[in-house]
């Protein structure tokens, strides 16, 4: 489909289930000392300056999984 896909996974807890829906808003975060900056700010520079997506999946295993697709440009 013209569309190249990153797939990003780690085994460690994964998010709980509460947090799935803030996970991209700007500010908002579950570390203690995290700013709430990286998700937003990634999906802002893939989604507004790539034309492409991300978004979050359950690991099959344990852990997160995000999932990002951009547009192939042909030259």
């Amino acid at each position: 489909d013209d569309k190249l896909l990153i797939v990003i996974t780690d085994n460690g807890p994964g998010i709980s289930t509460d947090k799935h829906k803030d996970l991209f808003e700007l500010l908002k975060t579950t570390k203690e000392s995290g700013m709430g900056l990286g998700l937003w700010l990634s999906r802002h520079i893939i989604e507004q300056r790539h034309g492409g997506e991300i978004y979050f999946n359950l690991a099959s295993q344990s852990g997160a999984e995000l999932i990002i697709s951009l547009p192939i440009v042909r030259i």
